[in-house]
């Protein structure tokens, strides 16, 4: 299955482009984008046995039952919290449920917060194994401030189907800082040890009694199979995707010449 890429944008201090951009207010300059890679596989079980951020479920869970899925978890600078979350837009949060934690890069094996990804992994009963994704942030915490990484691409419909083996910490789909956002990341936390989380939110009336989990992996967990790492799907280097898109550019130039 060829994966689908989506942008996504960081940093609560960015400003976003097109229709976002008007309700955004921006205190910073950078921005860059994030990829959806698809499905991908985990090496542990359960969600003891990955680096699980937070689980959610809407109905059925402890939450507001208000149909709209959605929980984060964040450090405010003191102590590990679950509210108030950050989504650009429709902020909900207050569903989490089971594990909800934070991590530090050196927790996450991490040399750097350029080498951090999401994976967002359906856990739903039923016939129905679909969510729709609304909306993703990573968030990082420097010592003296946050910066988030956005989800801003289109609604995605995540079909449980496409997650094989299923079950929660086996499989998911990952989402991965490109070359820009991992520069932006590393000098953001520069020699402190960042402290991680993110928040996921789906699709009012999209998910069941089923539960969803929101993990973070690594480059190198990645490439050296150990706990929460993915196969089928694993973290690029943000140096070949710079290539790649080089690749893609030079080839359309090509075509139009031609033509």
């Amino acid at each position: 299955m060829i994966p689908r890429h989506h942008a996504l944008r960081t940093s609560r201090n960015v400003v976003a482009s097109g229709i976002l951009a008007a309700g955004l207010l921006a205190a910073g300059s950078a921005n860059a984008n994030l990829i959806f890679m698809g499905p991908t596989h985990l090496s542990g079980t359960g969600l003891g046995a990955v680096n699980t951020l937070t689980t959610a479920e809407d109905p059925g869970g402890p939450g507001d039952h208000n149909g709209t899925e959605s929980s984060c978890v964040e450090f405010n600078g003191s102590t590990t919290v679950q509210s108030p979350c950050h989504f650009l837009t429709g902020e909900q949060g207050g569903d989490n449920l089971a594990i909800n934690q934070t991590f530090s890069l050196s927790q996450l094996g991490a040399t750097s917060a350029g080498d951090l990804g999401l994976v967002v992994d359906v856990n739903e009963t039923g016939n129905d194994k679909t969510v729709d994704l609304t909306g993703l942030y990573l968030s990082l915490y420097n010592g003296t401030a946050s910066s988030y990484f956005y989800y801003m691409g289109p609604m995605l419909t995540l079909s449980q189907a496409n997650e094989a083996p299923n079950g929660t910490g086996q499989s998911g789909f990952l989402f991965t800082l490109d070359a820009t956002q991992a520069a932006a990341a590393t000098a953001f936390c520069g020699t402190f040890d960042c402290i991680v989380g993110g928040g996921m939110q789906f699709a009012n009336g999209s998910t069941s009694a089923g539960h969803e989990s929101l993990f973070v992996t690594t480059a190198q967990a990645a490439s050296s199979g150990g706990t929460g790492s993915t196969t089928g799907g694993a973290l690029p280097e943000p140096g070949s995707l710079v290539l790649l898109g080089a690749a893609l550019l030079a080839a359309a130039a090509s075509r139009r010449r031609r033509r």
